[in-house]
């Protein structure tokens, strides 16, 4: 059986359009996978913890992606951090500038929630630089445990983050 995943893309070191290309290239082959669609690319105001200098941070280039697959929702992440690797990714602490980020946004309607996966992603109803994308190759997607659309999500957004569309897929 095949089910439906979101994957958000990211990345603010090197070049950030060309890694995250070179993701999407790897993402497309993972086995047992089919690759479905890609949003544009947006460049996306960094999120900035409390302490940081905002002004030394770059911005980040964005997208998702759909796909389907018969990988279960671990196998899967397993596949997308084995890609962050592959392309130099090192986690060593949260909100760090980052050469690749994969995050698994969903899974079919399913939830769950494990020591290295929640499902739906816990901040997808935060992020403008996951909602604006979503919404343009999934404008009716409906969140699991909300019951809130995308379009309803990016309304009720409180502090978005300045983002501007630079490419289509």
């Amino acid at each position: 059986m095949h089910s439906t995943a979101f994957i958000a893309l990211g990345a603010n070191l090197g070049n950030p359009l060309e890694q995250c290309q070179k993701a999407l290239q790897e993402i497309k082959k993972i086995p047992h996978t089919q690759y479905i669609a890609c949003s544009s690319f947006y460049k996306t105001e960094p999120l900035v913890p409390k302490g940081d200098n905002p002004q030394i941070v770059a911005w980040y280039i964005n997208a998702v992606c759909q796909i389907q697959t018969e990988l279960k929702p671990l196998d899967l992440l397993k596949s997308l951090r084995s890609i962050e690797e592959k392309m130099g990714r090192h986690r060593l602490k949260k909100w760090e500038s980052r050469l690749i980020d994969l995050d698994l946004l969903a899974y079919d309607n399913e939830v769950m929630q494990t020591k290295d996966l929640i499902l739906p992603h816990p901040e997808i109803q935060n992020r403008s630089f996951v909602l604006e994308p979503l919404s343009e190759i999934e404008p009716h997607w409906t969140h699991p445990v909300s019951n809130q659309s995308v379009s309803e999500m990016i309304r009720a957004l409180k502090n978005p983050l300045r983002i501007e569309k630079i490419s289509g897929m």
